[in-house]
């Protein structure tokens, strides 16, 4: 069954490769898709969505959209090519029903009805001039039905031939393909609706009483009205089928990982504790799909259940105020904005801390648990009080051989108190072992120290400096010493030289306050906080900050824009002092119009997620990441390509370079 799952699958997902411009309306195939569905996959027409992702992929690669079209028609025509059969240009869907038997309250299970009906013994019996068994479904498992237009059904039946027809008692009729695959079909108006088994049209047709309709239809409508293809998930009919899923997740199963262990995988099962909160509050997610030849674009919506805590997280947040990013340097890898209220998750967070915390105390740090839950709470007062997590910019940068360094500035109420509770905070929480522990960088290579303190005035204004050494234990070893050690132990000598090639041998940052906002800068020297104080190297380009925002359909509360040329040229730079060995510098690439953009926004109980990945940056990763290949297999090679030097010796100069004057 779970091989022809995916075959059907396949065969009604790949309407989803295919929208034109003008979008079909998506009225007849929703009228027959059931409220109750567990997935609903809508295109506005299968040709349509075809050319816009061949549209894309011929721009990242020319001519390679050809091959997947030719199969897409293939497979949804049965491997016919009938005048008058499937409608390309009409709008289709694919309905998903999750697997009933699932769902079902054990203590009820015995006196339950049968939820799957069972096959009639004609039905069951091997189908004759079939290449395989007709499938029968699992109630584990989920039913798919495809809704598809056939123009002519007279012309479709005539051109399949004997590959369709009806067994006599049969409810439905059965189509097959050239490769052996069997589906049942029945007729609904203009739409056909496909399935690998009686049972799952069975399910549909019941389901159908009640169709899809209210909020959910009018979001895959409009989702529709954004982009060719979109997928909607009730999260929440999930969550019921499979109740103890999440629950049975336990990373004490997961198999020995170097590097793992202790702190790591206490604040591993803290984020999964939370991921998992946030998905019991999920009601319904919706996906949308839109590729075209500027680049393609991921849109996620998710749902919050009503009076849920994270729907109660989500409903008080804002957008931010992107006006300040005109004041960071020029050239970032990557900046940003954001937005947080945190007056609902302030007890959350607390909770999560101290959950975490208390998970990494040793025997006799009980004390030191304490402290640092406390410290936390009121670090979360104070921001709070002074509007430190209000509205937040930032940015990136590294140079190709240069160090890592971060800007960023915070509008708040009062920026002398908030700049002095960063401070205060950092100071507190750093002194704290527990902190520690948790502030390890890079597993086990590197473990910050509690931060020495100091003041500076710069630009006429007063900083404190904020130097957290580094301390990189035995990490880092001799190439002698690296072939005894442990896979753990290597895995721990590239971390360190990781945070080598970003920090140095310690992590400063910078605080200032001036004018409303609090001034934060990370970098060995006092040049990045300068320029921020000073203005001096402001001049983010905007023409392409506000272009790159274009391609978002809401006011984001956090938006991050990368440069992807700039991101695989400080990829480069931390390989070259990784390998420790030459790496030539990455080659000029002509940086597109608009940044790599992901924006979270907020709207009732909604929380939208957009990608937007342009084909320039694409293309950019792709150039990049050749010349990286090119590189390593360079440094692999033995001096001199392997020639021979005189008398037979490796690495010797080439025929056409003079070797070293004959000895006397």
């Amino acid at each position: 069954m779970k091989r022809r799952f995916g075959g059907m699958l396949f065969a009604v997902i790949v309407i989803a490769i295919a929208s034109p411009a003008v979008f079909a309306d998506p009225g007849k195939v929703l009228d027959l898709v059931p409220q109750d569905a567990g997935a609903v996959i809508a295109v506005d027409s299968i040709s349509g969505f075809e050319d816009a992702l061949g549209t894309f992929i011929d721009a990242v690669q020319p001519g390679a959209s050809a091959h997947l079209s030719a199969k897409l028609h293939q497979k949804l025509t049965f491997d016919a090519d009938i005048e008058g059969g499937v409608d390309f240009c009409a709008p289709a869907a694919v309905v998903v029903f999750l697997p009933a038997g699932i769902a079902a309250d054990p203590e009820k299970d015995a006196s339950a009805p049968e939820l799957v009906p069972a096959l009639s013994a004609d039905e069951a019996a091997p189908i004759v001039g079939a290449p395989e068994e007709a499938a029968v479904d699992s109630p584990d498992e989920p039913q798919v039905v495809g809704l598809m237009r056939i123009q002519d059904l007279d012309a479709w039946r005539a051109a399949l031939g004997d590959r369709t027809g009806k067994k006599e008692g049969a409810a439905y009729d059965y189509v097959d393909d050239m490769r052996g695959s069997r589906n049942y079909f029945t007729v609904r108006g203009d739409y056909v609706a496909f399935a690998e088994t009686p049972e799952a049209l069975d399910k549909w047709s019941e389901a159908l009483a009640t169709p899809l309709a209210g909020e959910r239809r009018s979001a895959i409508e409009n989702a529709l009205t954004r982009a060719p293809i979109c997928a909607a998930f009730s999260v929440s009919s999930f969550r019921e089928a499979n109740p103890d899923l999440v629950d049975s997740i336990n990373l004490d199963k997961l198999p020995p990982m170097p590097g793992f262990s202790g702190p790591q995988k206490a604040v591993l099962a803290a984020e999964l504790a939370v991921a998992k909160d946030i998905y019991k509050d999920i009601d319904e997610a919706l996906f949308e799909l839109a590729p075209s030849a500027e680049g393609i674009k991921v849109t996620v919506n998710a749902d919050m259940v009503k009076d849920s805590l994270f729907g109660r997280i989500v409903s008080e947040q804002q957008g931010v105020d992107l006006s300040d990013i005109t004041l960071l340097p020029a050239n970032p890898v990557m900046l940003g904005a954001m937005s947080l209220k945190v007056e609902t998750a302030k007890d959350y967070i607390g909770k999560v801390t101290e959950d975490l915390v208390r998970s990494l105390a040793a025997s006799g740090e009980e004390s030191a648990a304490d402290e640092a839950v406390g410290s936390m709470a009121d670090m979360i007062e104070k921001s709070m009080e002074y509007g430190l997590f209000d509205n937040a910019t930032f940015a990136m940068f590294q140079d190709q051989d240069g160090p890592f360094r971060v800007a960023a500035l915070y509008r708040t109420t009062n920026a002398p108190k908030a700049a002095e509770t960063i401070v205060d905070s950092t100071e507190t929480m750093y002194g704290n072992p527990l902190w520690l522990k948790m502030a390890t960088l890079a597993g086990n290579g590197a473990g910050m120290q509690a931060p020495e303190i100091s003041d500076e005035v710069i630009a006429g204004v007063p900083v404190k400096v904020m130097k957290h050494s580094l301390d990189f234990g035995s990490g880092d070893q001799t190439q002698a010493d690296a072939e005894k050690q442990t896979q753990a132990d290597a895995v721990r000598k590239m971390q360190v030289k990781a945070i080598k090639a970003m920090y140095g041998d310690a992590i400063v940052t910078r605080v200032a306050a001036k004018e409303g906002r609090v001034y934060l800068a990370v970098s060995p020297d006092k040049s990045s906080m300068e320029n921020l104080l000073s203005g001096a190297s402001a001049g983010i380009d905007m023409a392409k900050v506000k272009k790159s925002l274009e391609t978002l359909d809401a006011t984001p509360s956090s938006v991050m824009l990368v440069s992807v040329p700039k991101m695989f040229a400080f990829q480069m730079a931390m390989a070259k002092q990784m390998m420790g060995a030459p790496v030539a510098p990455a080659m000029s690439v002509p940086e597109s119009l608009v940044y790599t953009t992901a924006a979270v926004s907020f709207s009732g109980r909604t929380a939208r997620f957009e990608l937007n990945i342009p084909v320039s940056e694409i293309n950019a990763a792709k150039m990049l990441a050749m010349q990286m290949m090119m590189q390593r297999q360079m440094q692999q090679m033995p001096p001199n390509g392997g020639m021979p030097g005189p008398g037979g010796a490796p690495g010797g100069p080439p025929p056409w370079q003079p070797g070293p004057p004959p000895t006397q």
